[in-house]
């Protein structure tokens, strides 16, 4: 078909894909998403949608995939670039008979296009929807949301955001030991994105607990970042306090101690063990065990270090 198209040959190109049609072959979705992508190119719209029709009704696993996360992004792609956006978010949430699990990739694409168009309140939903459908958001799903919100003034929701993208909670200290297991790490980008802008709104305060958040999660800074920073500072007086904050030590991060339930002691045969609760150590059996490193004070201390950062 795109041989055809090159030669400027619309009529001979619509004739292949007619003649691949009347096989009634099931092509999968890699082919079908490569057919769709092409007849977009060229206009051809309706067959297009035809296509993506015939898509929904061959999808009948396990016995047939015909649809994939990735056929989404195709058709969400399309939308936004004919401008329709309330489309694009109906064609995300329409689902064959048999539902295609969408993953943290295809609610990205979505919802980096709606952020990057306005619509954060949009993007917001979907962000909610991921967690219904067990879908974990990633550094990218977090960094569309801070940037979206700093833009339109919601410096509140900005910093929740950035506290969930490190540590998975919507308050509180960041925990930045803990990160490693969560597989969820703000990179140079997203603090870049989230310093600069509190610099700029005057936010000082917050913009230094960010580099220090920075520094403790091993995450080291451009030249060039760290010399826009220092100036700003500089210029309020406060040179000395964010070179400190950029020279804080790297956290090492605190593996999880696996709870193992105690060998029950040996009692008298037919009977039950003459353990009980009581003989219990506080780390046996108690919901605080495993919550601290298993060397004395060393998970204490460093979470009480972080408590200091606001």
């Amino acid at each position: 078909m795109e041989g055809y198209w090159k030669q400027g040959k619309d009529k001979e190109a619509m004739e292949n894909y007619q003649s691949l049609l009347h096989k009634k072959f099931k092509m999968t979705p890699t082919t079908c998403n490569v057919l769709l992508e092409t007849l977009f190119k060229h206009d051809k719209h309706k067959e297009a949608n035809d296509l993506w029709e015939t898509m929904m009704d061959n999808h009948t696993p396990p016995s047939f995939i015909g649809i994939n996360a990735e056929s989404y992004n195709v058709m969400v792609n399309q939308c936004f670039k004919e401008g329709k956006f309330q489309r694009a978010v109906e064609v995300f949430h329409r689902q064959p008979r048999k539902n295609v699990q969408m993953d943290v990739g295809c609610f990205n694409n979505i919802i980096g296009k709606l952020c990057e168009n306005g619509m954060l309140a949009e993007a917001e939903k979907l962000f909610e929807e991921m967690e219904t459908k067990s879908v974990l958001p990633d550094v990218y799903t977090y960094t569309y949301l801070v940037d979206s919100c700093f833009k339109e003034g919601r410096v509140d929701d900005t910093m929740q955001y950035f506290y969930k993208m490190a540590d998975g909670r919507e308050h509180g200290p960041k925990f930045y030991g803990r990160m490693p297991d969560k597989e969820i790490k703000p990179n140079i980008t997203t603090f870049d994105l989230l310093v600069k802008a509190l610099c700029k709104e005057g936010n000082l305060d917050r913009a230094r607990d960010v580099v220090v958040g920075m520094a403790r999660g091993g995450v080291v800074p451009s030249l060039e970042f760290r010399e826009y920073v220092v100036g700003i500072f500089k210029d309020a007086d406060r040179q000395e306090e964010i070179e400190k904050a950029f020279e804080e030590k790297a956290l090492q991060p605190q593996p999880r101690v696996e709870y193992r339930p105690p060998k029950p002691r040996q009692g008298l045969p037919g009977f039950a063990s003459n353990q009980t609760s009581s003989n219990l150590t506080p780390q046996q059996g108690q919901p605080w065990h495993g919550a601290q490193s298993s060397r004395p004070g060393l998970g204490v201390s460093q979470m009480l270090q972080l408590r200091n950062v606001r």
